[in-house]
């Protein structure tokens, strides 16, 4: 069985329709969703919405990770399950996860009890009969900003009101730094304003400390919070 301590459907407006997981590690967490996670917003085309085997992610991370570090070319190392603190996965993005692997004969047994789960949790037999969003994270990742950040794409996901807000302030005041920042961090296009909204509630000195020196991103990150908090 997938070792999840908690998991149910925050029900409070706007947030409904939200699974959470709570693992008890890291490695529990992303050892069983780092594949569906890359499905949805990996920066290499060759895993983002297409089939990939665990060996051939683990190869290109290891590798692609220590070529932007700067290490030995030599190198190898897999720091992906003790690195990424949450996940979050919209729900359509999810159950094709399970289309496309499952026409490949790959689903892992980790990952199989994360869809029981969440269709446990749901109550329904089909999961395309609702619309959901899926977080992950695990008890010791961090302060309440962790848990906030995913929670933000969630909604960015179920909102639509919420979301044209937070599109339109984040082109309004989009800056090649910005992007430069985001595709450093191993964010695919399809992620990219999402991912400047999300770190703009939350985490913002954390990951991006260069940013509160930035004119134009402390703007976007001022009336973001205006708007959406």
């Amino acid at each position: 069985m997938i070792p999840v301590s908690q998991c149910h459907v925050v029900a409070t407006n706007p947030s409904s329709g939200v699974v959470l997981l709570q693992f008890p590690n890291s490695f529990d967490m992303n050892w069983s969703l780092f594949r569906p996670q890359e499905f949805y917003e990996s920066a290499n085309d060759s895993f983002r919405g297409k089939y990939f085997s665990v060996s051939a992610y683990m190869r290109w991370y290891a590798m692609n990770e220590h070529k932007r570090k700067k290490k030995s070319p030599n190198a190898t190392g897999f720091d992906y399950l003790d690195r990424v603190l949450g996940l979050n996965i919209p729900g359509d993005i999810f159950i094709n996860f399970f289309d496309v692997f499952g026409e490949a004969d790959d689903i892992r047994p980790q990952e199989q009890e994360v869809y029981d789960k969440v269709a446990c949790v749901l109550e329904v037999d089909d999961l395309r009969d609702t619309d959901f969003y899926v977080i992950a994270y695990y008890q010791g990742s961090g302060d309440s900003s962790v848990l906030d950040h995913e929670l933000a794409h969630a909604r960015f996901a179920l909102d639509p009101k919420y979301r044209a807000d937070a599109t339109r302030i984040v082109k309004e005041n989009w800056s090649p730094a910005l992007e430069k920042a985001m595709r450093k961090r191993g964010y695919g296009d399809n992620v990219l304003v999402d991912e400047a909204h999300a770190f703009s509630l939350t985490q913002w000195g954390k990951w991006f400390p260069w940013y509160l020196r930035d004119k134009q991103a402390r703007k976007m990150r001022r009336e973001i919070r205006k708007a959406l908090l």
